[in-house]
């Protein structure tokens, strides 16, 4: 559902983001898009907590987007990495944790780590950015 929102969405948010007078121009319904993204944001956030723990969720917020502006050159591309590191950390973790009988949120924040880490080393190495 956020995926479909943000991808729906996306031009006007850019803008909304970027450059919120001219979006004003563009005529992006700005109230309506801030809305959507509030309310995405908001449902998102408390799903999440409830599903899985405040830690868990901040982890989830914050280390694929970080590891994401690693290498991504382009916005889109940087949401579009944010996505596949959010779902290939939880799917890997809970596979792990079924494999090992350990906690998957533990194992689910190492994986977001060592994500992380090879992105900010890619970064380093190889000047992507």
């Amino acid at each position: 559902l956020v995926t479909a929102v943000l991808f729906l969405f996306f031009n006007d948010l850019f803008l909304l983001i970027f450059d919120r007078d001219y979006a004003k121009v563009s005529k992006v319904k700005i109230n309506f898009i801030n809305f959507i993204f509030t309310i995405t944001q908001s449902l998102t956030i408390v799903i999440g907590i409830k599903i899985v723990g405040a830690l868990l969720m901040s982890s989830l917020i914050i280390f694929p987007a970080a590891s994401s502006l690693q290498i991504a050159k382009r916005f889109r591309s940087m949401i579009i990495y944010s996505l596949i590191f959010s779902v290939l950390s939880v799917v890997s973790g809970i596979l792990i944790s079924t494999i090992f009988k350990a906690p998957p949120g533990a194992l689910i924040v190492a994986i977001n780590g060592f994500i992380f880490a090879s992105c900010y080393t890619m970064n380093k190495i190889f000047k992507i950015k």
